[in-house]
């Protein structure tokens, strides 16, 4: 459980109410004359409508009630605590100060009693000595300062509380933009991931002309890269559509030089490897002297010179 610092000053202030109607009635019961029973008895309901009005959030209540304390404080006590001796409980105002209020407030109610009983006893008695002065001042001076320390390094704490939770806000902000970044450039591949699977299908489009006959028109300069990327589509549409001819028509290439004449060798082979019956069409007079340059062995290749010859040969 928090304890906060308002229901310290309602615990405390419901105490000195309670202690107060205590004491007024024990020595109205006892008949005492020690005490002056009615302004504690007054004071201790005056006590108790500011818990009220504290505990309803009322401003500066906790000040009022010093205030009171001090006063009946005043009243209340006994003729040789003013003048021969000192009594513990003129303390009692500077330490519910130092509760409720702060330094500041525990210095006001030091002052203020001391001034009230040196009023009362008509600048007389044992509060005029220098040594019960300079014991009270120190000994209130003390809290005053304990205070002060206590309320910096709570202000401190509070500070890099705030701090840590601005570098957690900050940190979840960043967190959250980096996941919102990693996402844009996950879409962004996804989408350069689509735009590559199409220009793929563009450069190397498969066509399917019977039951089982593919058609691969290959235009322009084969690359390595190329080359992979047609081999694994070649094959992968191959095997999909259970393939028994391929007709590869490279009408459209110009010019093959070796790396490119032994990535084209590499891809019938492995079309013939998963069965299927490779027709090459198109050979340019260029790519013909090239691949015979080459000692390239086409005997397990039937050659056309169209797609549509292809076509007629396999149907």
């Amino acid at each position: 459980m928090k304890v906060s610092q308002r229901l310290v000053s309602l615990i405390i202030m419901a105490a000195v109410c309670i202690g107060g109607l205590l004491t007024s009635l024990v020595n109205m019961s006892s008949q005492s004359t020690s005490i002056a029973v009615l302004p504690t008895l007054i004071g201790s309901l005056l006590c108790a409508a500011l818990w009220y009005w504290h505990w309803r959030n009322g401003k500066y209540a906790n000040y009022i009630f010093i205030f009171l304390v001090s006063i009946m404080l005043v009243i209340v006590l006994p003729d040789h605590f003013v003048y021969d001796e000192v009594a513990s409980t003129i303390f009692l105002p500077a330490v519910l100060a130092l509760i409720l209020t702060g330094p500041i407030g525990v210095v006001a109610t030091a002052l203020g009693l001391i001034v009230a009983l040196l009023i009362r006893a008509g600048f007389q008695g044992i509060y005029t000595t220098p040594v019960a002065l300079i014991v009270y001042f120190l000994i209130t001076g003390g809290m005053a300062l304990a205070r002060l320390i206590t309320d910096q390094a709570l202000s401190s704490v509070q500070e890099s509380a705030r701090a840590a939770e601005l570098s957690r806000t900050q940190m979840a902000q960043q967190a959250q933009a980096i996941e919102e970044a990693n996402d844009l450039l996950m879409t962004q591949l996804d989408q350069q991931s689509e735009l590559l699977n199409l220009v793929t299908s563009l450069e190397t489009p498969i066509l399917r002309l019977a039951d089982g006959v593919l058609l691969a028109p290959v235009v322009g300069h084969i690359d390595p890269g190329r080359a992979d990327r047609l081999l694994q589509r070649m094959l992968a549409t191959a095997h999909a559509e259970r393939a028994q001819v391929v007709i590869i028509d490279i009408g459209g290439v110009s010019l093959l030089d070796s790396t490119a004449a032994g990535n084209l060798i590499r891809t019938i082979q492995s079309l013939q490897i998963i069965g299927c019956r490779v027709i090459l069409s198109g050979i340019a007079a260029q790519v013909a002297m090239t691949l015979v340059h080459q000692g390239i062995n086409l005997d397990a290749v039937t050659i056309v010179r169209s797609p549509q010859e292809a076509l007629e040969l396999v149907l």
